[in-house]
């Protein structure tokens, strides 16, 4: 048990660093799909909701610490 939730603990690391690095460059679907291809075991440890968090994280617009500007 725990050795299986350090693991899913590491894979969503690595997954999160993944679709930070690639963020900038690809759009939510491009960057679901490269993160799919090249990852595939990351993606089947941590699961479909964990996926589709890290995206979420992943490609949310960054916003300013001044509402007037935002």
């Amino acid at each position: 048990m725990k050795r299986t939730l350090a693991r899913r603990i590491a894979a969503r690391r690595r997954l999160v660093e993944m679709a930070e690095d690639f963020a900038p460059f690809y759009d939510r679907t491009r960057l679901e799909r490269v993160l799919r291809e090249r990852a595939p075991g990351l993606v089947r440890i941590i699961g479909e909701r964990e996926v589709n968090a890290v995206l979420e994280i992943a490609t949310r617009p960054l916003r300013s610490g001044d509402p007037a500007i935002a």
